[in-house]
């Protein structure tokens, strides 16, 4: 069983056209990664996997949400409960 949670990101264009995907297990290589994506009007799809029954995931229309939600997602107690 993994130490972290493995986060994927797909980030897709107002049309429903997939511009990136990346999927790692660091929260801070993930971060910078969104951070650094520059396209505006983009839609960004997260998941956060927890284990192969428990998962957070959700769809934002700006970048302000998804870091707001991955930071929600990787709390240290909500990763400690569930790995």
């Amino acid at each position: 069983m993994s130490l972290y949670p493995t986060i994927t990101l797909k980030i897709f264009n107002k049309k429903g056209k997939e511009l990136s995907y990346y999927r790692v297990g660091s929260r801070q290589r993930f971060l910078l990664r969104l951070q650094a994506w520059k396209k505006r009007d983009c839609h960004y799809f997260i998941r956060v996997g927890y284990s192969k029954r428990f998962k957070n995931e959700g769809e934002y229309n700006n970048k302000k949400d998804a870091l707001h939600a991955l930071r929600a997602f990787t709390e240290k107690s909500l990763v400690k409960e569930y790995l």
